[in-house]
């Protein structure tokens, strides 16, 4: 992969084509990008569940079980670093990791452009999407990014009542949503901005046999949008429910290693009340998706 080219190609492309998007949204779902033609992205990255898969960790290639759980993929256009160990530097890389990987869904990217050059529907959609190009591992990257991209309908309860619409929220939700701007701890110093989060690497104190960025315990801070669509909770999915996620945050993490981040070494006395409130709040970040509509697979 030539990623000067990716990125040349990329800063012609960011205003997504709406023949990138689509062709980008059919091969997220076409079983031909495993190695086997059994799974596709969309096998983990389920639509209905937060464009994560609910499981604990994620199931590869083989039905081999991974470590960690599946990230979404969704609400990531601005990010700059990806995974939850923050490997990739660009979406387009992130695309074609888990394709690639032995572990994931363990196909060879060349055997793969063969495939898609075998369907005629395959090369005119290409055509459209990158006139004059021929079908190659870098636009397929590209395709897969920009419909990743789209993936940001910010239409929830809460931006509802952001612009201006008062009985969108529970009053229990506004006071949550106050409760993570005040606390000690700090909630929104790494949950932040128009995504609630700050595309920072951070030690919150999880339990954790596998250790991350730079052989420490420093993961990815992970969207909050669509949250109640993704239990379980983590890098690890160690945490069943919102509830414990604002528990464990509450009483500063598990493990006080020396990495972990200066926000999480205050505890937090909190009722239930308190975390239920909390939890209305991060209910309200879900943006209803039922009208998604799948791609037909030539």
């Amino acid at each position: 992969m030539h990623k000067l080219k990716i990125l040349l190609l990329n800063s012609l492309f960011f205003f997504q084509s709406p023949f990138q998007v689509e062709l980008g949204k059919t091969l997220f779902f076409d079983p031909r990008l495993s190695g086997d033609n059994t799974i596709s992205c969309a096998s983990c990255h389920i639509p209905e569940k937060g464009w994560s898969d609910r499981l604990a960790t994620a199931v590869g290639f083989n039905g081999k079980i991974l470590a960690r759980k599946t990230p979404t993929v969704a609400y990531l256009e601005d990010d700059r670093i990806f995974f939850w160990d923050g490997r990739a530097t660009s979406l387009e890389e992130q695309a074609l990791g888990p394709i690639t990987s032995v572990d994931e869904m363990n196909q060879n990217l060349n055997e793969l452009v063969n495939e898609l050059e075998d369907v005629p529907a395959y090369r005119a959609m290409f055509a459209r999407a990158f006139p004059g190009e021929k079908i190659s591992a870098e636009n397929i990257a590209l395709a897969i990014s920009n419909f990743e991209r789209s993936l940001n309908r910010r239409n929830s309860e809460f931006d509802k009542w952001s612009r201006g619409e008062p009985n969108t929220m529970s009053s229990d939700a506004k006071l949550g949503h106050s409760r993570m701007h005040t606390w000690e701890a700090n909630c929104i110093s790494c949950h932040r901005g128009a995504d609630f989060n700050d595309d920072g690497m951070w030690d919150v104190g999880v339990f954790s046999v596998e250790p991350g960025a730079g052989g420490k315990f420093i993961f990815k801070t992970p969207t909050l949008r669509d949250v109640a669509l993704r239990a379980p909770f983590m890098h690890n999915g160690s945490l069943k429910t919102l509830e414990d996620v604002v528990r464990f945050y509450a009483r500063g993490g598990d493990v006080p290693r020396p990495t972990r981040a200066p926000p999480m070494r205050a505890k937090i006395e909190l009722s239930e009340h308190e975390i239920y409130q909390v939890v209305e709040f991060l209910k309200t970040l879900t943006t209803d998706n039922s009208d998604f509509k799948r791609p037909e697979i030539p």
